[in-house]
Protein backbone atom coordinates (compact mmCIF):
# COMPACT_ATOMS: atom_id res chain seq x y z
CA UNK A 1 0.00 0.00 0.00
CA UNK A 2 2.74 2.62 -0.78
CA UNK A 3 1.77 5.66 -1.48
CA UNK A 4 -0.30 6.40 1.45
CA UNK A 5 -0.25 8.55 4.03
CA UNK A 6 -2.78 6.81 6.42
CA UNK A 7 -1.23 4.74 9.23
CA UNK A 8 -1.26 0.75 9.11
CA UNK A 9 -4.16 0.53 11.36
CA UNK A 10 -6.10 2.79 9.60
CA UNK A 11 -5.37 1.07 6.19
CA UNK A 12 -6.35 -2.04 7.80
CA UNK A 13 -9.26 -0.57 9.63
CA UNK A 14 -10.94 0.46 5.66
CA UNK A 15 -10.39 -2.52 4.26
CA UNK A 16 -12.09 -4.50 6.70
CA UNK A 17 -15.04 -1.85 6.52
CA UNK A 18 -15.32 -2.36 2.81
CA UNK A 19 -14.25 -6.30 2.90
CA UNK A 20 -17.18 -6.79 5.68
CA UNK A 21 -15.28 -9.27 7.46
CA UNK A 22 -11.51 -10.34 8.48
CA UNK A 23 -11.36 -13.08 6.86
CA UNK A 24 -12.05 -10.91 3.36
CA UNK A 25 -9.82 -7.68 4.45
CA UNK A 26 -7.39 -10.92 4.69
CA UNK A 27 -7.36 -11.96 1.46
CA UNK A 28 -7.22 -8.42 0.06
CA UNK A 29 -3.92 -7.71 1.56
CA UNK A 30 -2.36 -11.07 1.56
CA UNK A 31 -2.22 -11.75 5.12
CA UNK A 32 -3.51 -13.84 7.97
CA UNK A 33 -6.87 -13.78 9.32
CA UNK A 34 -5.30 -13.40 12.62
CA UNK A 35 -3.25 -10.58 11.93
CA UNK A 36 -6.17 -8.48 10.68
CA UNK A 37 -8.08 -9.50 13.61
CA UNK A 38 -5.08 -8.30 15.57
CA UNK A 39 -4.76 -5.59 13.92
CA UNK A 40 -8.19 -4.19 14.59
CA UNK A 41 -8.15 -5.24 18.54
CA UNK A 42 -4.92 -3.01 18.88
CA UNK A 43 -7.08 -0.14 17.14
CA UNK A 44 -9.62 -0.30 18.90
CA UNK A 45 -7.86 -0.35 22.05
CA UNK A 46 -5.36 2.44 21.12
CA UNK A 47 -8.82 4.39 20.28
CA UNK A 48 -10.36 3.11 23.15
CA UNK A 49 -13.62 2.33 21.23
CA UNK A 50 -15.15 -0.13 19.76
CA UNK A 51 -15.66 0.12 15.95
CA UNK A 52 -16.93 -3.23 15.04
CA UNK A 53 -19.67 -5.59 16.28
CA UNK A 54 -18.53 -9.14 15.42
CA UNK A 55 -20.55 -11.68 14.10
CA UNK A 56 -20.78 -15.39 12.87
CA UNK A 57 -21.16 -13.65 9.06
CA UNK A 58 -18.43 -11.02 9.75
CA UNK A 59 -18.45 -7.53 11.33
CA UNK A 60 -20.93 -4.94 11.51
CA UNK A 61 -19.46 -1.25 11.92
CA UNK A 62 -20.83 0.68 15.16
CA UNK A 63 -21.73 4.26 14.95
CA UNK A 64 -18.38 5.85 15.64
CA UNK A 65 -16.79 2.78 13.55
CA UNK A 66 -19.15 4.35 10.58
CA UNK A 67 -18.25 7.83 11.19
CA UNK A 68 -14.10 7.04 11.47
CA UNK A 69 -14.56 5.36 7.77
CA UNK A 70 -16.55 8.46 6.45
CA UNK A 71 -13.55 10.54 8.03
CA UNK A 72 -11.01 8.53 6.84
CA UNK A 73 -12.22 7.47 3.38
CA UNK A 74 -11.89 11.20 2.70
CA UNK A 75 -8.43 11.59 4.26
CA UNK A 76 -7.23 8.78 2.07
CA UNK A 77 -8.40 10.53 -0.81
CA UNK A 78 -7.05 13.42 0.14
CA UNK A 79 -3.79 11.81 0.79
CA UNK A 80 -3.82 10.48 -3.11
CA UNK A 81 -4.46 14.08 -4.54
CA UNK A 82 -1.50 15.64 -2.13
CA UNK A 83 1.01 12.64 -3.09
CA UNK A 84 0.02 13.40 -6.96
CA UNK A 85 0.38 16.86 -6.75
CA UNK A 86 4.14 16.48 -4.99
CA UNK A 87 5.05 13.90 -7.37
CA UNK A 88 4.04 16.09 -10.02
CA UNK A 89 6.18 18.89 -8.82
CA UNK A 90 9.19 17.00 -7.94
CA UNK A 91 9.12 15.17 -11.64
CA UNK A 92 8.98 18.81 -13.00
CA UNK A 93 11.75 20.11 -11.14
CA UNK A 94 13.65 16.59 -11.71
CA UNK A 95 12.64 16.95 -15.59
Amino acid sequence: MSGNLLDERARVFLCVYRAGSFTQAAKTLFVSSVWVMKQMNSFETSLGIRLFIRTNHGVIPTDAGQMLFDDLSRMEREGEDVLARVRMIANEKEG
